[in-house]
C-alpha cells in the first residue's frame, strides 16, 4: 500500500511490533501513541524485562512519540524520554454534543427505567472489564443506598467480560430494586443529564476522556486518583480520591451539591486546558506531514 503516508499505532507496549513492522518496509511516519498509565498494575520480573524490550524498540523504530496525558507518556516511554522526544496531544471532545444535548429526552429515559423524578441518580457508563472498577461502585453504593432512600445506580457500557458479575455482585448485595443496568448506550449524552453524580474509581487510566465529557453537561464526577489530574477543567466538578478509603467516597457522596456554572466559563476552561477540537485536530495532522 504504497498510497499510505503513515502508521499511528496506539496499542501501548504492543505499538512496537506494528512500528517495527513500518519501517521495515520504509514508511517515514511511525507514530507510537501511548493511551494508558501502569499506576496499580503489579507485573512479574519477566513482564518488566519484556516491557523494556518492547520500551526500546519502540523508541528506535518511531518517528514521533505522542500521548494522551503526561502520565502516559511517562509510564509507557520513560519520563526522561518523553519530555525530551514525546507531546501530549489531547483527545478530541466534541463539545456541542455534550453542551447543548435535548434535556427533554430525559423523561423519557426515566420513564423507560423506572426512575423517580426525585431519585439521587448515581451513574457510569463504560466498559464492564476490571480496569474500570465496577465492584468498588457497588460497594460504595451498598452503603450509600442504606443512608438515602432515594439512591439508584445506573450502570451501562459495552460487556468487556464482567457485567453478569457485576450483575450477580448487585444480587448478592440486595441491590436489585436499587441498580439499572442499562447496557450499550448510543446517546450516552443525555444519561448524562439524568445523572447526579458520576462515579469514576479506575484502577489506572492514560487520560479518562469521560470526565471531560461529564464537566461538558455539568455533571460532577468523582474519580480514583489514578485518573490524571490533566481531566480537571477547573471548575469546581472533579474531585480525586483515594481508593483504599471507601469512607471518602462514602463522604463526598453524600455531601454532594449541584454546582451552576453558565456556558461561557465552561469554554473559557476548555480553550485554556487545550480542549478546543480545531487546535487539536491541527496538532494531529501536523504528525502527517
Amino acid at each position: 500500500h504504497d498510497e499510505y503516508i503513515a502508521i499511528h499505532s496506539n496499542c501501548n507496549f504492543d505499538n512496537e511490533l506494528y512500528l517495527r513492522t513500518a519501517r521495515d518496509f520504509s514508511f517515514d511516519r511511525r507514530i507510537f501513541h501511548a493511551h494508558d498509565t501502569l499506576t496499580g498494575i503489579k507485573y512479574t520480573f519477566l513482564q518488566k524485562v519484556v516491557i523494556k524490550i518492547k520500551r526500546f524498540s519502540a523508541r528506535i523504530n518511531s518517528s514521533n512519540s505522542v500521548a494522551c496525558s503526561h502520565e502516559a507518556g511517562y509510564d509507557i516511554l520513560g519520563a526522561n524520554y518523553f519530555d525530551e522526544y514525546g507531546v501530549v496531544i489531547r483527545n478530541i471532545v466534541d463539545i456541542d454534543r455534550f453542551v447543548r444535548s435535548d434535556l427533554s429526552s430525559t423523561d423519557d429515559l426515566r420513564k423507560k427505567y423506572s426512575i423517580p423524578n426525585d431519585a439521587f441518580v448515581i451513574g457510569n457508563i463504560t466498559r464492564f472489564e476490571d480496569k474500570k472498577n465496577q465492584a468498588f461502585i457497588i460497594e460504595t453504593f451498598k452503603d450509600i443506598a442504606a443512608k438515602n432512600d432515594k439512591a439508584l445506580l445506573v450502570l451501562g457500557g459495552p460487556d468487556g467480560g464482567n457485567e453478569q458479575q457485576m450483575k450477580d455482585i448487585v444480587k448478592e448485595c440486595g441491590l436489585s430494586d436499587r441498580v439499572r443496568f442499562i447496557g450499550l448506550q448510543k446517546d450516552v449524552q443525555k444519561w448524562l443529564r439524568v445523572f447526579d453524580l458520576y462515579l469514576f474509581p479506575s484502577l489506572f487510566e492514560g487520560f479518562g476522556i469521560v470526565v471531560i465529557e461529564n464537566q461538558l453537561s455539568l455533571l460532577k464526577t468523582i474519580a480514583s486518583n489514578r485518573v490524571p489530574s490533566s481531566t480537571d477543567l477547573g471548575l469546581g466538578l472533579v474531585d480525586y480520591l483515594p481508593l483504599e478509603n471507601k469512607n471518602e467516597w462514602i463522604n463526598a457522596i453524600m455531601n454532594h451539591t449541584k454546582s451552576n456554572i453558565d456556558e461561557l466559563t465552561l469554554k473559557k476552561a476548555l480553550k485554556q486546558k487545550g480542549f478546543i477540537p480545531e487546535d487539536n485536530r491541527i496538532e494531529i495532522l501536523k504528525l502527517y506531514q
